[in-house]
């Protein structure tokens, strides 16, 4: 395989595609005459909020198959991404499912689910193919963009 293959990128762009339809996590909540409620979260429905700043679950899925998309161009010499743009997707969706996890795993009315999982665990790959391609210099650095325009 060649060492500008996109299958690493392409693999986890879809187990994060995949993810997203999966549970990323339950939580149970008391709605006063209704009783205890369950409600299931996924990369489609749910957010979180930090400093009142809200991040819906899909902005994560949609940065895990950007970066699949920016494999498959750069392979195809189509446009090459520049590695801070794909750096900061892959933190992003670090950081968001970092929080999902540990907001699911340490709440007493939350149950982590394996979508979650998942997806962390693929963000965490693509931050390693990332910082590896960019190493190798198959990704373009910001002054490569700026003197090729």
């Amino acid at each position: 395989m060649a060492n500008n293959s996109p299958a690493g990128f392409i693999t986890c762009s879809v187990l994060i595609l995949v993810a997203s339809f999966m549970p990323w996590g339950t939580l149970q909540a008391s709605f006063g005459f209704l009783g205890w409620q369950t409600i299931t979260v996924s990369g489609w429905n749910g957010h979180f909020t930090l400093e009142g700043i809200e991040s819906p679950n899909w902005m994560a899925v949609l940065c895990g198959l950007a970066l699949g998309v920016f494999a498959v161009l750069r392979n195809h010499l189509i446009w090459r991404a520049p590695t801070a743009l794909c750096v900061i997707l892959c933190l992003y969706g670090i950081l968001h499912l970092g929080f999902t996890v540990g907001i699911l795993s340490t709440n007493d009315n939350g149950q982590l689910g394996i979508g979650s999982v998942l997806t962390l665990g693929a963000f965490l790959a693509l931050f390693v193919l990332t910082i590896k391609s960019a190493v190798r210099g198959q990704l373009v650095s910001d002054n490569d963009v700026t003197s090729s325009v």
